[in-house]
């Protein structure tokens, strides 16, 4: 992140933001890693109360999100850092897919 990518909210940290369309009900897990400490807000769809934030002590984290309404939901990548940074990251969206019927869901924690 660089001192040309926005400032989030009071300022205390710097970011890229994505949108992604999804439906209600639809469900993806985020890997985020960088060569700084990241952070990871996700918000919406659009005007939605849906909200979820992560972030890590160390270079990477993964979070997951379910999306309360059909809209853009709204990523923002960031530095946890009130400065910028320079580094770079990489970020897959992975969708988690229901289970076969009959199947019951695991939570499962590596």
């Amino acid at each position: 992140m660089t001192a040309n990518d926005a400032a989030c909210g009071y300022s205390e940290s710097y970011g890229k933001a994505y949108k992604l369309p999804v439906s209600a009900g639809d469900t993806f897990e985020i890997d985020y890693s960088a060569s700084y400490q990241p952070y990871i807000e996700i918000k919406g769809p659009d005007t939605s109360a849906g909200y979820r934030w992560a972030t890590a002590p160390a270079t990477s984290l993964t979070t997951f999100y379910v999306a309360p309404t059909t809209g853009n939901v709204t990523i923002y990548a960031m530095s946890n850092n009130t400065t910028p940074v320079t580094g770079s990251f990489t970020m897959k969206i992975l969708p988690l897919l229901p289970t076969p019927c009959g199947q019951k869901a695991r939570a499962v924690r590596h």
